[in-house]
């Protein structure tokens, strides 16, 4: 799981396609994800009381590049649970796979008028960020509790002096497993972090976890293939929308 102090997964570098992902890929990143679904919690910054007053501040809205949602899985499986499971769950996630986060950055307009109802002026960033190396701060720069990337040329670009960025490391759906058998039905599920940097010395003032979790409508059936996984679909959508309303919250 990404460090969110450093969000490998942010850059300077605007992009629209989504990368190709294969079975493999999506092997590893699931167990990489039952590893360390905790880590995301680390180094949580609360938001100071007293951030939006005195001068206004002017506040850029980045999404980074989200992974494909997928079929999440969490509990004790082992390595051949696991590939079972992948193979078991391999239609629902290419169905998760096809949806996007159109629901949750929707909520870009709710945090620009959380932030301009404090008095600041806030713009949206209308492409995902993605990282590169190139930005990296050589490492005698990098410092505890400072954002490790260059972000000079987002300031520049946007004219602004905080950047507030979102990270989704994991979206789609959650299902508890014992080895190879499920305890539960499967939830909508997000994880996710806000960031605030203070483009002045890439301080970090803010880092707060989203996990949001959805279960589907009592009565529905969510194994519905044939029809394109309806109740799930909505209980996904359901939890990218209280995400996106506990996000803005939080400023």
């Amino acid at each position: 799981m990404i460090n969110p102090m450093k969000l490998h997964t942010v850059s300077v570098k605007l992009i629209s396609e989504q990368s190709p992902s294969t079975d493999w890929y999506r092997l590893v990143s699931t167990i990489c994800i039952l590893l360390s679904l905790t880590a995301c919690a680390a180094q949580l910054v609360e938001l100071p009381q007293d951030f939006w007053q005195g001068s206004a501040k002017s506040v850029g809205i980045v999404f980074v590049k989200p992974p494909a949602m997928d079929a999440h899985r969490r509990g004790r499986q082992g390595l051949l649970g696991v590939a079972i499971n992948e193979s078991v769950t391999n239609t629902v996630s290419k169905h998760l796979a096809s949806l996007n986060f159109e629901t949750l950055e929707k909520s870009r307009s709710q945090i620009k008028a959380y932030i301009e109802a404090r008095g600041s002026t806030a713009i949206v960033i209308p492409k995902y960020y993605e990282a590169s190396d190139a930005y990296l701060l050589p490492k005698e720069k990098r410092t505890k509790g400072h954002f490790d990337y260059d972000l000079s040329s987002i300031r520049d670009q946007y004219a602004i002096n905080y950047l507030l960025m979102i990270q989704v490391y994991a979206a789609g759906s959650i299902r508890d497993y014992y080895r190879f058998i499920p305890t539960s039905d499967p939830s909508g599920y997000i994880n996710a972090t806000v960031t605030i940097v203070d483009l002045s010395d890439n301080g970090i003032v803010f880092n707060e976890r989203i996990v949001e979790e959805v279960r589907v409508e009592e009565g529905l059936e969510w194994d519905d293939p044939d029809n394109g996984y309806p109740a799930l679909t909505s209980a996904v959508q359901k939890a990218l929308e209280n995400a996106g309303t506990t996000l803005a919250q939080k400023l």
